[in-house]
């Protein structure tokens, strides 16, 4: 009778219909709507770049206000510069890896997806252990060649030696988020990024003004507490990708190094992260220069850079979730979704959306008409005495016209 039992309710788990996290992380986004993926990708992307780039920014850079001009100054020339340069990097890391675990998904190759996010924690360790090399020997140069002063380098050096020892946190969160979204799964990273959030503002909270009986270790309770919030991060997404329990499943075999996938990992990634790292060379140089106004000008121009980040925040999921759906279209079995996404000449709905997008740029961007009074007082059809309208400049001429 018992064994009746277990065998009726053995057969009513199988037969249960799956929760809303488990349809969400499961979902195949090579058939059905094509909306509805896009929603399902993005909607979750969105919200962790709201709560990790936007809510816990301002949150920690409130908790940081409390400790002075000085120590705004270490932690947002650190963060604005320093740590920039690996940002970049990893995000141009996470740009490859999730185009080549896309297309791995979209074509139904999961030990190939195992097998990439493997090598790409390979290369997520090598450029932490680089950083952790750099944050031990020289912390103090690094700083000191923002050109800050005296009493911020004090302060900051420690912070950057910690949050450079640390940065195998930050690594290995963003590359196997990048690894989970790739594979359809953004919802995972989503939830594991409001617990780090909310766990980082609380540790940073209590080790920076010393409550909840911990010490107060000003600045360097910042790096400590992020690091807090990291390895609880770490520890949740281990468990994720290791236990088999998503489309990713990575075991020991997967580590060993692989050349031609590594080089396959680092054709995809470096050119994003050559462009990002063009564009942090010249805020660093302005960083720079604003240390010759003084610790106030530079902390205000660090905050700005920091704030400007909003909108890039909210703008990337969106362009993050296309990516995905198109690499894991172009290489799928469903004819109809891959015709979608796959170019074919000049009847590519993308290459359409692309040339409606840059002539309504055009568009937008034209030169507005001038009202009369901007125009010279004489005009193209009445030219100066002994001359002729050719004397004119053309845009006069067009001026006049309009």
């Amino acid at each position: 009778m018992s064994e009746q039992r277990e065998a009726v309710g053995a057969a009513e788990t199988i037969s249960e219909p799956p929760g809303l996290l488990d349809r969400l992380r499961n979902r195949d986004h090579t058939r059905g709507n094509l909306l509805k993926s896009l929603m399902v990708l993005a909607v979750p992307l969105l919200g962790s770049s709201l709560f990790a780039g936007v809510v816990f920014q301002l949150v920690d850079l409130k908790l940081v206000s409390g400790l002075g001009p000085d120590a705004i100054t270490a932690v947002v020339v650190t963060n604005q510069s320093l740590r920039q340069i690996f940002f970049m990097m990893i995000m141009g890391g996470s740009f490859g890896t999730q185009a080549l675990i896309a297309r791995a998904v979209g074509m139904g190759k999961g030990e190939a997806a195992d097998h990439i996010a493997g090598q790409v924690m390979l290369l997520g360790a090598s450029l932490a252990a680089l950083a952790a090399l750099l944050g031990l020997l020289f912390p103090g140069e690094m700083l000191g060649a923002l050109k800050v002063s005296e009493r911020v380098l004090e302060i900051g050096t420690p912070y950057v030696r910690l949050v450079f020892l640390f940065q195998f946190g930050f690594v290995f969160v963003f590359l196997t988020n990048a690894v989970l979204n790739g594979a359809g799964d953004t919802a995972t990273p989503f939830i594991i990024t409001l617990v780090q959030a909310f766990l980082a503002l609380l540790a940073e909270w209590a080790l920076i003004y010393g409550r909840l009986g911990l010490p107060a270790l000003g600045v360097r309770g910042v790096a400590l507490g992020l690091a807090c919030g990291q390895a609880v991060s770490i520890a949740l997404l281990m468990r994720v990708v290791s236990s088999g329990s998503s489309r990713i499943h990575l075991r020991g075999r997967h580590m060993r190094p692989d050349p031609a996938v590594l080089k396959q990992i680092l054709a995809m990634s470096w050119p994003p992260a050559l462009q990002m790292i063009g564009g942090f060379l010249v805020t660093v140089l302005f960083i720079r220069v604003m240390g010759g106004f003084g610790d106030e000008a530079q902390a205000a121009y660090s905050i700005g850079l920091r704030l400007s980040m909003v909108g890039p925040m909210l703008g990337l999921p969106l362009a993050s979730a296309c990516a995905t759906l198109t690499r894991a279209a172009i290489n799928s079995s469903s004819s109809a979704r891959s015709s979608v996404a796959r170019p074919r000449g000049s009847s590519s709905p993308i290459a359409r959306i692309a040339r409606r997008s840059i002539a309504a740029t055009l568009i937008e961007a034209r030169p507005p008409r001038l009202p009369q009074r901007c125009l010279p007082r004489y005009s193209c059809r009445s030219p100066p005495a002994g001359g002729s309208t050719n004397d004119f400049p053309e845009s006069w001429r067009s001026a006049a016209r309009r």
